[in-house]
């Protein structure tokens, strides 16, 4: 077995191990730094640990996991936005004296499971990964456990969590059943050897996989749990939730069906083609009602999802690279969204969008950052958002998805309204004048965000490479 492969993997659970036993038997004044340093200096080693070992084409635990290309972006893009979530966490977990050992512990068991999704090829380690992935975000979710709207999340978010899981379970239980076999290769030439029928069972597996997915990822109509959740869960699990939790759930997706039903792809991308029009629609005019701003990103990102879903309908390659670059830029502007939110909320005490009023002549930096990240979530140039969507409805308008692009570009005009709402706020509402500090590691990660946010832009060329090389 080639343990080496997995040493990324190995790190960082073994940070987290370290990171639990240090928070109990080690009494520190400053325990969220301490303990957020420590997890912050395992996903850097496990970042370096990609120097030495095999980058493509290498497999472990009998083929269940693999080396690809595709996993690699992953599985470094997953670590360095695992980074971001825990340096925006140290600043705003400080108010939680007790149980950050724990807090940390399963921040970083989330990216664990986020890591070996991007590698499964099997069912199994699918399966495992997903609840890797969901299982400690429940428990996170309610982490605030004095906190009422914190409980309901949590409740609201595990139990329709474990329906999703139950019907992801049940979905690939079928395709066992039809091809005697757990790993995805297998499976593909199994379906192929077969002349490519499907049967009804094969018609419920999908949609059974799809609907489980479709939680994960806050597709409509999966998609109740989401506002909810992301309002009553403290910011710092909300933004994991929003960039980590649902990319890894789209990474799930990716795999199972680009690799084990590509025989398939004109039944499985016509549900999702449905899914896609109903989380743009829905997403962009549900958003335009909400006054919190947490409520409002969550239902921007159920508009973004039906974004990526569309790359998903076309399934071509050009699709398939370009949803990556859009990863990309979803990733640092709704990071960065949310930091700006964690950092206002922390300060006047609230999380509605009045809240932000003034907040450009307060706290300039944050208000002039704000506004980059809203108007790239439109899709506005120069900012990456722009560069995200252009790829994605070229690729759909080449792969015969016409009507997607027009209902996309429909829903980014409405979406203009609700976004210039936040913009509105930040600079034409006199606030109450409230000084808004901005802490010097949120600081760092929202500059870094919006540099990025730019920079994708501008060079789009350095980014399309490396999506690229990941398909290749």
């Amino acid at each position: 077995m080639n343990l080496n492969l997995l040493l990324p993997e190995i790190i960082v659970f073994s940070f987290s191990l370290m990171v639990l036993f240090v928070s109990l038997f080690w009494n520190n004044r400053k325990p969220s730094l301490t303990l957020g340093l420590m997890s912050i200096a395992g996903l850097l080693l496990a970042i370096g640990a990609f120097v030495v070992i095999p980058r493509v084409g290498a497999t472990a635990f009998g083929g269940m996991f693999v080396a690809d290309g595709f996993s690699l972006f992953f599985r470094v893009l997953f670590l360095n936005l695992a980074a971001m979530i825990v340096l925006l966490a140290i600043d705003f977990m400080r108010e939680f004296q007790r149980h950050l050992g724990e807090f940390y512990f399963l921040l970083l068991i989330v990216a664990l499971g986020a890591m070996l999704m991007s590698s499964a090829n099997d069912l199994i380690m699918i399966f495992l990964a997903l609840e890797l992935l969901s299982l400690p975000s429940y428990i996170l979710v309610g982490f605030a456990k004095r906190d009422p709207r914190s409980n309901e999340a949590a409740l609201k978010y595990f139990l329709l969590g474990v329906l999703a899981s139950a019907m992801l379970l049940y979905g690939m239980s079928l395709i066992f059943g039809l091809t005697g076999s757990t790993g995805l290769v297998d499976i593909a030439s199994k379906f192929e050897a077969s002349g490519g029928s499907a049967g009804p069972a094969l018609l419920v597996a999908i949609i059974m996989i799809i609907a489980g997915f479709g939680f994960k990822i806050a597709a409509v109509p999966f998609h109740f749990w989401s506002p909810d959740t992301y309002e009553g869960a403290p910011t710092s699990v909300t933004v994991l939730l929003a960039t980590l939790s649902m990319i890894g759930g789209f990474v799930g997706l990716y795999r199972l069906f680009f690799i084990a039903l590509p025989d398939y792809l004109d039944i499985w991308t016509k549900v999702i083609f449905i899914l896609a029009f109903l989380s743009m629609t829905m997403g962009s005019l549900i958003a335009m009602s909400q006054d919190n701003l947490k409520r409002l990103l969550a239902y921007s990102g159920i508009a973004h999802g039906g974004y990526i879903l569309i790359a998903f309908s076309v399934a071509t390659f050009d699709s398939q690279w370009s949803v990556l670059v859009y990863f990309l830029a979803y990733i640092f502007m709704t990071v960065g969204a949310f930091a700006v939110a964690m950092v206002v909320e922390r300060a006047r005490g609230s999380s509605e969008i009045s809240a932000l009023g003034g907040l450009g002549y307060s706290n300039p930096f944050l208000g002039v950052t704000m506004t980059i990240f809203m108007m790239s979530l439109v899709g506005l140039p120069p900012f990456a958002g722009f560069i995200g969507k252009l790829y994605v409805f070229k690729s759909a308008v080449e792969g015969g998805a016409l009507f997607l692009v027009l209902v996309a570009i429909v829903t980014s005009v409405i979406s203009l309204y609700f976004y210039l709402k936040v913009v509105r706020q930040i600079y034409f509402v006199k606030g109450d004048g409230e000084a808004v500090p901005t802490p010097n590691l949120s600081f760092a990660v929202i500059a870094l965000c919006a540099i990025y946010t730019i920079l994708i832009c501008l060079y789009p060329e350095f980014f399309t490479r490396i999506a690229l090389a990941a398909i290749s």
